[in-house]
């Protein structure tokens, strides 16, 4: 039998979802880091505050760099919850392809981890 859960219906109502139900039951595990579904649903409300904060409205494209880590999930949902398009980057792309990806799908926001800091100034003062 199919559970029916109306309350979930998309990527941006799942981490608010689990955490009404289930705040302290595991959202992530990413090597050593756990995160449970409420402090996924502050990240992921703390990001979409701030991506409307830097004047990212529904339907803009924002980017990802970032090797797998659990803040990826806060960016994931957060930009769910602001209804923008996440475009995810291959951490092993070189910054020409980077710039390329960027400047193609027309983001208008990058998070970068910070392995990837040194790469994103670069890649920021060739873009407009």
């Amino acid at each position: 039998m199919a559970l029916h859960y109306p309350d979930l219906r998309t990527v941006a109502s799942v981490a608010d979802f689990h955490a009404r139900r289930a705040p302290e039951a595991t959202a992530i595990i990413c090597s050593d880091r756990t995160l449970t579904y409420a402090q996924l649903h502050q990240e992921s409300n703390r990001v979409a505050h701030a991506m409307s904060a830097a004047g990212v409205r529904p339907g803009a494209r924002v980017a990802s760099l970032v090797k797998e880590a659990e803040y990826y999930y806060g960016s994931f949902c957060g930009a769910a919850k602001s209804a923008a398009v996440l475009v995810p980057i291959n951490w092993r792309l070189t910054a020409g392809e980077v710039d390329y990806i960027l400047r193609d799908s027309g983001s208008r926001l990058l998070f970068a981890g910070r392995a990837f800091a040194e790469r994103a100034e670069k890649i920021r003062a060739d873009l407009p």
